[in-house]
């Protein structure tokens, strides 16, 4: 019996997973590349329209993204 329930369980984590990932596929990108494609924007740090101040409004973790790469602020 708790061999299945904890079978259930894995499989509808594992379908939580999928379902999460394709309602925000970009969610599946490695940190790294997410840094590469900020760092591609133009960008001003001053301008509140500028590229790291929109990526960081997008979510908590853009948000925590863009300020752990100082040389977002720095372009």
């Amino acid at each position: 019996l708790l061999n299945d329930i904890s079978e259930k369980r894995h499989r509808v984590q594992k379908e939580l997973e999928y379902h999460d990932a394709c309602l925000a596929p970009i969610q599946t990108l490695p940190v790294d590349l997410l840094r590469e494609i900020f760092m591609l924007v133009p960008t001003n740090a001053l301008d509140p329209l500028s590229s790291p101040w929109i990526f960081g409004r997008v979510c908590a973790f853009w948000r925590l993204l863009c300020l752990s790469t100082p040389i977002l602020w720095s372009l």
